[in-house]
């Protein structure tokens, strides 16, 4: 099923204002901005994209009454897919060049387990829910080997779709002072059910990837 891009967006603005409304009782609020790079993690995901660079934000706190190790957070993921190029050959032997482009935002929320000591060091693992919008625009290139500027080239499309998935989440917070830190950590994210562009042939894979982050945590 399509999407729009605005469904996607007031899914994330309902969702952060429930969680705007949930820190008013919550406690030891903190927000964390990261640089990210994302890495296909199985065949599925390799074929179709490659190592990617993008931006992050977070916000994580802890409900008043419940157990401190317990932390909850939520965030956005936004990664450029970049571009990339897969080949396949015809019965009759013609190559085909499929070209995609792919745009990735990611909204994510769920419990994690975090150590709160007044140390330098704070470990944590979680595992979180998400929603991903993906933007994928293919073109079907054929390409003419003794004139590059002579290949036929077809739209073949330009959807969204809106899908599922999880990660797992493992960190380490490093506490500069009592109003920042230092984090670093990886997830390792599964998305389900996502569609490989290429007309009739179009299969359903499910890409998994890992993503590494770096970036600030402040608290409030």
């Amino acid at each position: 099923m399509k999407y729009k891009s605005y469904d996607f967006i007031l899914s994330v603005v309902t969702i952060f204002i429930t969680l705007s409304l949930a820190t008013t009782v919550a406690a030891d609020i903190t927000r964390m901005y990261t640089l990210d790079y994302l890495e296909p993690g199985n065949s599925d995901a390799r074929d179709f994209s490659k190592g990617n660079w993008g931006l992050s934000g977070e916000i994580e706190f802890h409900f008043i009454g419940i157990p401190d190790p317990i932390s909850w957070a939520a965030g956005l993921d936004i990664i450029d897919m970049l571009s990339e190029k897969t080949t396949y050959y015809e019965e009759s032997g013609l190559r085909v060049v499929q070209e995609t482009d792919q745009e990735y935002y990611r909204f994510w929320f769920g419990p994690r387990l975090k150590s709160h000591a007044n140390a330098f060091f704070r470990p944590y693992i979680g595992i979180h829910g998400a929603l991903i919008y993906n933007v994928i625009e293919t073109d079907v290139v054929v390409p003419d080997d003794y004139d590059p500027d002579n290949e036929i080239r077809q739209i073949l499309s330009s959807a969204s779709e809106l899908l599922f998935g999880y990660d797992i989440t493992g960190g380490l917070e490093m506490r500069v002072s009592k109003d920042w830190s230092l984090d670093l950590g990886i997830k390792k994210l599964e998305t389900f059910g996502k569609p490989q562009q290429l007309s009739d042939k179009a299969v359903t894979v499910q890409p998994s990837y890992y993503l590494f982050y770096i970036g600030v945590r402040f608290e409030e």
